[in-house]
Formats: structure tokens, sequence, C-alpha cells
């Protein structure tokens, strides 16, 4: 099965880019000729293009690409058949992207565990980066949120499978209350923004480290992960979180006997499997 998003045409109609993942892993970026309907590939990587945007002259296309659940923004020349070189934005999770009118200038949103949801504009002739807006945060300063990082385990099988893991303001990765928190879908992804994790923060807040996993089954990391669960297999996912748990102890992160877990929708099936 493959899926083709995203359609963007060209200022004179002739083509369109779209986001297609048919015969690969990932999804990547591909061009069609409207009147042959032949189309051929113009950016590929490694992780799944998320996004694209053309600007109203037709010459940049801009694409946001899902890097182990960070976004990374990539403006691609068309016509000189290279990438350019760009101020980069603050690490996290990006969407909505668009160009003005006229201009070179991007806009997207920008998230992540001590940032808001806000606007950032990229002015490509300024070579300049800012924030447009300025979410309220209620009273709360950056230094009241945590930021994620990134880890890995080995599964039953040895499959690796991605974790983010929040720990306490002034404390270190070691011998701490423990939360694990499953994702919904199955087809979907814990990523690092603050958008719908203020419960997460919460938790972290009074003390309690939160670890979100990957587990097989989740999207963001190909084609072939995310059916590694599929019908028979779909047990072999909470093994993935037994996994988890194993790790989080012997690696001294976690106080085994405070652990515990919770998920809503597929998550909610996750945490009562558990």
């Amino acid at each position: 099965v493959s899926a083709a998003t995203h359609p963007v045409f060209t200022p004179d109609s002739s083509a369109f880019y779209f986001i297609t993942d048919e015969n690969s892993d990932f999804f990547r970026v591909a061009r069609c000729d409207v009147a042959t309907g032949k189309y051929e590939d113009v950016l590929t990587f490694p992780w799944d293009v998320e996004e694209i945007a053309l600007s109203p002259c037709g010459r940049y296309l801009a694409a946001l690409v899902n890097e182990d659940g960070y976004s990374s923004l990539y403006v691609y020349d068309l016509q000189d058949k290279a990438f350019c070189n760009l101020p980069q934005p603050p690490k996290g999770v990006f969407g909505s992207v668009s160009w003005a009118p006229e201009g070179l200038r991007l806009a997207f949103t920008v998230t992540s565990g001590k940032r808001p949801q806000d606007v950032w504009v990229l002015d490509m002739q300024k070579d300049a980066l800012r924030r447009l807006s300025c979410s309220m945060a209620e009273g709360l300063t950056a230094d009241d949120l945590t930021e994620a990082t990134k880890h890995s385990f080995q599964s039953f099988d040895g499959l690796e499978v991605p974790y983010f893991l929040y720990v306490p303001h002034g404390k270190e990765a070691k011998n701490l209350p423990v939360m694990v928190s499953i994702h919904g879908g199955p087809e979907g992804q814990s990523r690092p923004g603050l958008t719908g994790k203020e419960l997460l923060q919460y938790y972290v807040s009074q003390g309690i480290a939160v670890v979100e996993p990957n587990v097989r089954g989740s999207t963001g990391y190909g084609k072939r992960y995310s059916h590694l669960d599929d019908v028979e297999k779909r047990l072999d996912s909470v093994k993935d979180i037994e996994a988890l748990v194993k790790h989080l102890v012997e690696t001294g992160v976690a106080d085994k006997d405070r652990i515990g877990v919770m998920g809503a929708s597929y998550g909610g099936f996750m945490t009562l499997s558990c």
C-alpha cells in the first residue's frame, strides 16, 4: 500500500510536486508532469518528508522532514538543483509551512518541550529568521518546562526502539519514579513538542520522569517499522514496553517499584495490556 499527499502546482500548472512512499520505505518528494502523467523523484531522505511548499516564483521548494521525531527544514533550489544554506530554526517540531504571496519569506510553526507553538518567518533575501508570534504561557517560563532527550533500547527480538525521556529539573536520570506515556494510533508518533503535553509537563514538575516510547507500529521510522505490529504481531508492541521497563531499571533510570503507564485510545489498550 502506498500514498500520495500534499500536491502543489507549479505557477503555470504544467506540473505538480507531491509526497509519496510508493516503492519506498519513507515518504519522498516527486514531480508529476500533467500532460504525460509521468513523475520523477526530486528529494529523498532516510526519513519521512511531511510537508512541502513551493515558492510563488516556482524556484524554491520547502520541505519539512521528520528526522527521528525532530523536524528539519530544507529549502531546495529547483533551478540550481541544490539545497540553500539558510539559518536554522530552534530544535523542535515544525508545521504549517507556507510562502508569502511575494518576496522569499517562508512562515511555519515551531514548538518544543520549552516552547509553546509560535509562528516563525524565514526571510531568504535578508538571510534572517525571526519569531513572529509570542504565545501566552499563562505565567510559566521556560525554566518551568522540560525538554526531552532522545534515547533507544533493544527490544526482545533485537529491534532498536526509540523513546523520549523527560527528567525533572535538578534531578539526575537515576532511580526516578517514571511514568511511561504511550501514544495513540497505533500508527502515531510521540514527538518532543509542547502542544498536547501539558499533563506530561505537570508530572515532570512534580518530580516524576516521563518516558514516551515509539514502539513498533509507530509512524516516522519507515513503512516497514509501522507494520511490525500488524495482525498477529500486535502483542509484540506490548513486549516492547516490557523490554523498555527492563531497560529503564537496568540502566538505573527508574525505581523498579515506582513505574506507571498511561495512554489514551490505542495507548489505553496498551496501558491495559501492560
